[in-house]
């Protein structure tokens, strides 16, 4: 008995030409985690600023969460021992907020104070308006 091999079929072309097996090509790993990101800042801070009931000193108040959160945080670090982390945060946050002061009272120093916001007034508007009508009167 003799064994041939099968021949293989001609593979032929699944797709009319120019349709594409894939339309939406390789997904973006990228992408995805771009996107994901972006949804779990959006619901973080949606959940962080929505207002909640909460009771302080017995008393029921209305507070964002970030609020209760931040409350909750500077108890626990004054109650805690020292060496808790909501201490450690708390005052190391606080160190972070004197060194910003700090930098801001040192530019303030050698710059001088910043200018006063500009506003206009009627006094400015009337000067403007001569100022314009000098420019064309030339």
């Amino acid at each position: 008995m003799i064994v041939t091999p099968l021949k293989k079929k001609p593979r032929g072309k699944p797709f009319p030409k120019g349709v594409s097996p894939n339309p939406g090509g390789v997904p973006n790993e990228k992408k995805r985690y771009a996107n994901a990101n972006k949804t779990f800042a959006e619901q973080f801070l949606k959940e962080m600023f929505r207002e909640v009931e909460a009771l302080e000193n017995g008393v029921p108040i209305k507070a964002p969460n970030y609020a209760i959160f931040i409350r909750q945080m500077i108890n626990a670090g004054i109650k805690g021992g020292t060496g808790t982390q909501a201490r450690k945060l708390v005052l190391e946050f606080l160190s972070l907020l004197e060194n910003k002061e700090v930098a801001a009272e040192a530019q303030r120093a050698t710059e001088g104070d910043p200018p006063e916001v500009f506003s206009w007034d009627d006094a400015k508007e009337k000067l403007y308006q001569r100022f314009k009508a000098a420019g064309r009167a030339q």
